[in-house]
């Protein structure tokens, strides 16, 4: 794999010119000596994979530079901004902006073209369940299902979370049907003295994950967890699964109305979540880092320790940073990625 943390190939020696020049008197001058210039059919294959690798991680920052507000459209929000009374009329700036988007589709279209090559072989044998929260963007949740299979890995199962699930105001439902399912159920996975949210994540994470590198088998713990989050409309799951993941991908949706219960719903859920799982990287839009629920939970010490994090998930590099921090979940330790993430832009390595 090519990581897009490479720097640039190191360019060729300079010319250093012809050394050759008048002869030493009495003596003929000396011969120019030629340049030994390789059979291009015979260049070595190392160097075609050097230079096809440096060609990789430069396209590949040049489409990160964009997506994630470091490129042009970064430098014409600048300029509309600081227009002021300049005089350039708005036909001229829509115009412009119009020229921007194009390039930013463009370099969407790089980095969708890069993303093979950059996440090949990195989930191998790595299954994943894929947690969508109410609103989330569908393409952007076939996107991400798309970019795990070309990491080698599987989608073990879909499951969506319903808006009941995270409402204000169906907690002492949330909190009836975690303590029955627990009681029925009889899993470990749940703590004794786990409050409501956190109950519920780990009943979740006990249905849908594994700590196990290669997941587990659906047993009837599972099925009967499942079956009772659909009886009560707070869940959908597939009709049959047969894999539980060992990571989990959450994709963030709308933003809540209520910004009060942030912290103990969104939280406590994932808290919940990741304790039963071998990782759990979070997903949202830039948006959403920026002073939605995604900046909660990275403000959260307590749901910052133990999930990962990516914003910017509406662009092709935020997608491909949603599949390398998934990747990476194996080597320890949540990172946050994004243009708002304390890890940088994506992961390294």
């Amino acid at each position: 794999m090519a990581h897009p943390a490479a720097g640039p190939a190191r360019g060729g020696r300079r010319d250093r010119g012809d050394p050759g020049g008048p002869g030493v008197v009495g003596r003929p001058a000396a011969a120019p000596v030629r340049p030994h210039r390789p059979d291009p059919r015979t260049v070595p294959v190392t160097r075609l994979r050097h230079h096809s690798v440096s060609i990789l991680a430069v396209l590949l920052a040049l489409a990160l530079g964009v997506a994630l507000g470091g490129g042009p459209l970064s430098d014409l929000g600048k300029a509309v901004a600081d227009d002021g009374g300049s005089g350039r009329d708005a036909d001229t700036l829509a115009a412009e902006l119009a020229a921007e988007r194009t390039a930013g589709d463009y370099q969407d279209e790089v980095t969708s073209g890069l993303v093979p090559a950059a996440v090949k072989g990195q989930l191998t044998l790595r299954p994943v369940s894929i947690v969508v929260l109410p609103g989330a963007d569908q393409q952007t949740v076939a996107a991400l299902t798309a970019g795990v299979a070309q990491a080698g890995g599987t989608v073990s199962g879909r499951y969506g979370a319903r808006p009941d699930l995270l409402a204000p105001d169906k907690k002492s439902l949330v909190d009836t049907l975690s303590s029955q399912v627990t009681e029925a159920v009889g899993t470990a996975a749940v703590a004794p003295d786990a409050t409501t949210y956190v109950r519920m994540g780990q009943l979740i994470g006990r249905a849908v994950a594994s700590v196990s590198d290669h997941g587990a088998a659906t047993d009837q713990a599972a099925t009967d967890i499942l079956g009772s989050l659909r009886g009560a409309k707070l869940m959908s799951s597939p009709a049959e699964t047969t894999q539980r993941g060992s990571l989990v991908l959450v994709v963030l949706g709308d933003e809540p109305t209520d910004k009060a219960g942030e912290t103990n719903i969104y939280g406590g859920l994932l808290t919940g979540l990741a304790s039963t799982a071998d990782g759990v990287v979070v997903a949202g839009t830039t948006a959403s880092a920026t002073g939605g629920v995604l900046q909660t939970l990275r403000a959260d010490d307590e749901t910052a320790a133990v999930v990962s994090t990516v914003d910017s998930v509406q662009t092709e590099a935020g997608r491909l940073a949603t599949v390398l921090a998934l990747a990476q979940e194996k080597q320890g330790g949540p990172r946050h990625y994004g243009v708002d993430g304390t890890d940088g832009p994506l992961p390294q390595g």
